[in-house]
């Protein structure tokens, strides 16, 4: 499968502004792999980004990438990557915990203070949520899905 160095994505400005833009592939690094989303969903803080420009106390200053809640399939590999392989369908969970408080060390992640979630905005610089910060992917079994309940948007 041949890749183009630039992805499309659907990146909000602004309430009710929303772009499609090339974005530049990111570079792949040992242990990581390179998802092609097929399917993404729209959840409440989307919905309240794109209505008001904000979600809880959450203000973006930048630019940012919808969907956090989707299904991809595996575009790419890098080296050290044996669980998957190009065309692999996955979902993966969009959280991501520090690993380090005492709600991850109770195996309670999800409790986290301090997690961050792919495409969202990120309270700094510093701390810049992007694809690469997927933690793990979830093979997904294609027969187990119903067509009926899937929608397209119109091109």
């Amino acid at each position: 499968m041949s890749l183009n160095s630039t992805m499309t994505a659907a990146v909000l400005h602004g309430a009710k502004e929303i772009k499609i833009e090339p974005q530049p592939l990111p570079l792949l690094k040992p242990g990581m792999v390179l998802l092609r989303v097929r399917r993404a969903g729209i959840c409440g803080s989307d919905l309240h980004y794109f209505e008001h420009g904000y979600c809880a106390a959450f203000v973006p200053t930048r630019p940012f990438i919808l969907g956090h809640e989707f299904t991809a399939e595996v575009a790419a590999v890098a080296d050290g990557v044996d669980s998957v392989k190009v065309g692999t369908r996955v979902t993966a969970n969009p959280a991501r915990s520090c690993g380090f408080c005492e709600y991850c060390k109770a195996g309670r992640p999800n409790l986290c203070r301090k997690i961050i979630m792919l495409a969202a905005p990120a309270p700094s610089r510093r701390r810049t949520v992007r694809s690469r910060n997927l933690l793990r992917c979830v093979r997904i079994n294609a027969t187990r899905c119903r067509r009926k309940w899937t929608m397209r948007w119109a091109r």
